[in-house]
């Protein structure tokens, strides 16, 4: 019977180590510091597992370009990480990168991951949790942290300003926000409803009733948006106008409206984000704010080129982030601005 070949999995438990450094090892990576005592152990135990190797997987990959590991998390609604991920893909193609998209939940798949592909530069396009960023910063591989460039860039609150600056150019003096109630969506969620109220505030109008959601995909799930739109627009001063957190939600919102006899935008005016493709069909057709992620996906790509080619231990001068780019998408769903 055919003994089980030894794999690198073996030889990291043997030496007491990740699989991560057993590939720094074996491969002579010069990027890499690995104490004197760890790499004679991680050699000792390859020569007492006899393990060997795949010469097939080495070959295939020293036929490849060279890799930029994008590590995501996953998100349940929306384009724009798809979009980003395409994005990318083609601007790290035209510069002879190969891009692969690893999606963050198992820790050690994603070591393991690092470990085989031994990628030049790791994106990250979410927010990440401890465990995953303890493994980015023990890899040792230069890091674009393509999150925090979306913040510094403002992207995440530039669209809320849009969408607030469209409900005021309506004549709205009530304006609400329309929340997810997903926990993994919390983290979009919070910026947007703070930067809503921040900007009504700012304005001079009264503090936005707020309300977070599920996503709503059966008639069952719009009885409590329809009980807060009761809530809304009763009372001296009726909300009147509602930033949503994305289209999904304006969506829902638009069906509850109809389900209540209000008027959008005759009585209610609603302003979505994303433009997603289904937003141009709703009745009346959404308006909503649209972020230029091909601009985003650019941005990202110069400052890993830049560190690419500084090579390892160097502080290349990566490029700031410009202002984010968002446009107003006009539909029907808002007001016409007023000509005061």
């Amino acid at each position: 019977m055919r003994s089980k070949r030894a794999t690198s999995a073996d030889v990291a438990k043997r030496a007491g180590v990740s699989r991560a450094t057993v590939s720094y090892v074996l491969n002579n990576r010069a990027d890499q510091s690995i104490p004197e005592s760890t790499r004679r152990r991680v050699q000792q135990a390859a020569r007492a597992l006899s393990y060997v190797p795949n010469a097939s997987a080495r070959a295939l990959r020293g036929k490849l370009p060279p890799v930029i590991l994008q590590v995501s998390t996953a998100m349940p609604f929306g384009r724009n990480l798809g979009e980003l991920t395409d994005a990318l893909t083609r601007y790290a193609a035209e510069s002879g990168y190969s891009v692969v998209t690893f999606q963050s939940g198992d820790a050690a798949a994603l070591e393991a991951t690092i470990a085989h592909l031994q990628p030049q530069l790791i994106e990250t396009s979410m927010p990440l949790s401890r465990e995953v960023a303890a493994i980015l910063e023990r890899s040792g591989i230069p890091h674009v942290d393509g999150w925090a460039r979306l913040r510094d860039a403002d992207g995440l609150t530039i669209v809320c300003r849009l969408q607030v600056e469209r409900l005021l150019a309506a004549g709205c003096r009530r304006i609400a926000y329309l929340g997810a109630a997903e926990d993994d969506l919390a983290v979009f969620a919070r910026d947007r409803q703070e930067a809503v109220r921040e900007l009504a505030l700012a304005a001079g109008l009264p503090e936005p009733p707020v309300s977070a959601h599920p996503m709503m995909v059966t008639t069952e799930q719009l009885e409590p948006l329809r009980a807060v739109l009761r809530e809304w627009r009763s009372g001296d001063e009726p909300v009147d106008g509602v930033a949503c957190y994305n289209d999904f939600w304006a969506g829902a919102l638009l069906r509850a409206a109809r389900a209540e006899g209000i008027d959008v935008p005759g009585q209610l005016s609603v302003i979505g984000i994303d433009d997603e493709p289904m937003a141009a069909y709703l009745d009346p057709p959404l308006t909503t704010v649209s972020l230029d992620i091909a601009s985003y996906s650019r941005g990202i790509f110069d400052a890993a080129q830049a560190i690419i080619e500084a090579g390892p231990g160097e502080d290349p001068a990566v490029p700031l982030p410009g202002p984010a780019h968002a446009v107003l998408v006009e539909r029907e769903t808002a007001a016409p601005v007023r000509m005061d």
